[in-house]
């Protein structure tokens, strides 16, 4: 039995050379594949709704594939969950399980921390991060400190550990914050009760440089959560 691919051979070939190459704009993409830029913007709409692809600034917009095994764990997730409610429709289904995945782009930090503060402030059960180990503004920090208090759960996994840190690394766990340390992914992920996910771009060099994306849906948030745990559990407690 054949397959169709949900993908385009456009698709396919821009999510290939992206991985080959690292980030490329429109014209660059259009110019090794020998197709018009409108034809490549149609093309990674299809890749970035499934999880597959990153878009950073717009004139000019910059694309970037993801790691191949995250691509592969999100579009099985989703196609799983496409075939349960497809053909399970009598089947009870977990009701946290939103039926509609719900994504958005981020494209700065000051954006990520705009959509994060609601998210904190919602949060019923716990918050999973990890992060840069770079400070946070004050209103983070108050709702994370909120959300302490009601009884959210928060872990944090620090990717960098230094002398101008390490205040702060120790002001969070006095707050209550469960604290570790691990190596550097150059990765920042937020999860939400394993339900709500940010992925987002880190560069050690340039830590207000952020870009990513946010999902709303619990297979990918669980998915995302198994992920951080097991960077948990390697880490080194703060």
């Amino acid at each position: 039995m054949n397959l169709k691919s949900p993908l385009s051979r456009q698709a396919k070939d821009i999510y290939s050379l992206l991985l080959a190459k690292g980030p490329m704009s429109a014209a660059q993409i259009g110019e090794k594949l020998s197709i018009f830029p409108h034809a490549v913007y149609r093309s990674t709409k299809q890749l970035q709704a499934l999880g597959c692809m990153s878009q950073t600034g717009k004139h000019p917009a910059y694309f970037e594939a993801a790691p191949l095994n995250e691509s592969v764990e999100i579009f099985a997730l989703l196609q799983k969950d496409w075939f349960l409610s497809t053909f399970m429709k009598d089947s009870s289904q977990d009701s946290n399980i939103q039926k509609d995945l719900n994504i958005s782009f981020i494209d700065s930090r000051e954006m990520l921390f705009e959509k994060a503060l609601f998210d904190i402030q919602n949060a019923r059960e716990e918050m999973d991060n990890l992060a840069s180990g770079d400070e946070l503004p004050a209103e983070i920090m108050l709702a994370q400190k909120n959300a302490l208090e009601r009884g959210v759960t928060i872990r944090t996994l620090f990717q960098k550990r230094s002398k101008d840190n390490e205040s702060f690394i120790q002001a969070r766990t006095k707050m209550g914050e469960q604290m570790r340390i691990t190596e550097a992914v150059n990765t920042r992920i937020v999860i939400f009760d394993k339900r709500i996910v940010y992925i987002m771009s880190y560069d050690p060099s340039n830590y207000i440089k952020s870009n990513g994306i946010r999902f709303e849906y619990a297979p990918v948030g669980q998915l995302m959560y198994q992920v951080f745990m097991q960077y948990w559990e390697r880490g080194v407690l703060a």
